[in-house]
């Protein structure tokens, strides 16, 4: 069974009316001939996502868990930072250390469908998982996407754990996204809601969260604004 991860979220802070938002940072690398708004780039740009926001008044304390299970997602709209990803497709879970679930096939016919797919052709990692796109996938709009993402099972305040989104990437036909798996965590107190897309230079001035060698951290925004955040 996949270790539990525990974070408690404390504010100190006399700002009202703002969410604790946690982000479950990491990679998408993406090969193929990706069509975008930036035509010399080579990949596509990652938005990680305000993946559990919960509220974060004064004087509030809130804890949220997950493990480490992955799904893959898929949305008909095209990624833009400030605006909340919805997706189109349920979450399919995959598996990193199972050659036989460790790649979805993303297939478009009216609507967008994914499925397990055959990944002997591709390295079995624990640290990744892929998501291979039909040629009958449309090419990408920003208004229509398509957009791909990587959800992580989680649970806020004791709820039930459910995928919830972290990461996302614009797509199209005849492309391999690679999934890094290797997560950073990050706080933040904001005005967004859960699954508002973050612009990835942003994300990287949030609040690292400290492990340590363990599973638990806790985070505090200090009467000074300020997060500390240390093994728990």
């Amino acid at each position: 069974m996949s270790v539990q991860y525990s974070l408690t979220l404390t504010s100190e802070s006399k700002q009202p009316g703002l969410n604790f938002d946690v982000y479950g940072v990491s990679w998408i690398k993406t090969e193929g001939s990706y069509n975008s708004r930036a035509a010399s780039m080579s990949s596509a740009p990652v938005y990680p996502l305000a993946w559990l926001s919960t509220p974060g008044g004064p004087g509030s304390t809130h804890k949220v868990s997950w493990t480490l299970e992955y799904s893959l997602l898929c949305a008909g709209q095209g990624c833009r930072a400030d605006s909340v990803w919805s997706p189109n497709t349920a979450p399919l879970s995959v598996d990193p250390d199972v050659q036989s679930r460790n790649t979805a096939f993303l297939d478009y016919q009216g609507d967008y469908f994914l499925s397990i797919m055959d990944g002997s052709g591709l390295p079995l990692d624990p640290d990744k998982v892929y998501l291979v796109t039909s040629p009958r996938v449309p090419e990408w709009s920003q208004a229509a996407g398509p957009s791909v993402g990587l959800a992580v099972k989680a649970a806020a305040s004791g709820g039930t754990a459910i995928p919830v989104p972290s990461v996302v990437t614009d797509s199209g036909p005849n492309l391999l996204h690679t999934f890094d798996l290797n997560i950073v965590y990050r706080v933040q107190l904001s005005s967004d809601e859960q699954a508002t897309m973050t612009d990835w230079n942003a994300v990287q001035n949030y609040k690292l969260v400290d492990f340590g060698s363990g599973s638990a951290a806790e985070c505090t925004l200090q009467a000074s604004n300020i997060w500390a955040c240390n093994p728990s």
